[in-house]
């Protein structure tokens, strides 16, 4: 997701907690190198440069703003068509757009310039076993 911004446009999108780079003196620092787990495959797929991550709960108002401004909140049915969402809340739309509702403003959590951001058109299969050990 891409905001407009006057210095050059921002891009937003979503990580699972980021480790040393969640520090203050890291933002805009870190680059997050996006992996997914698909079909028992472990595969490189982007790249967020110069990144922050906005989880700090002195930012809960600016992720608020930001999802208000890219209108995160009208993917909820799109996601809701997903089978794996339908299965996690066992069918039950009122229980998942509770939590939806609950965790929206989590959705846009890591920024990064729009120049410093690169999805593959084509995923790359790694191996974890040689990068990780697991």
């Amino acid at each position: 997701m891409v905001l407009k911004h006057k210095h050059g446009d921002l891009r937003f999108c979503h990580t699972e907690r980021v480790q040393t780079g969640s520090a203050p003196q890291h933002a805009g620092q870190t680059f997050v190198f996006m992996m997914a787990s698909y079909e028992r495959r472990q595969l490189f797929v982007g790249i967020a440069g110069n990144a922050t991550y906005l989880g700090a709960d002195e930012l809960k108002a600016q992720r608020i703003e930001i999802s208000k401004r890219l209108r995160v909140d009208s993917f909820h049915e799109e996601t809701w068509r997903l089978d794996h969402v339908r299965e996690i809340y066992s069918d039950n739309h009122k229980k998942f757009l509770k939590n939806w509702k609950a965790d929206v403003q989590w959705i846009t959590n890591l920024v990064c310039p729009d120049s410093h951001y690169w999805w593959f058109d084509e995923p790359i299969e790694i191996s974890s076993q040689k990068i990780r050990g697991t």
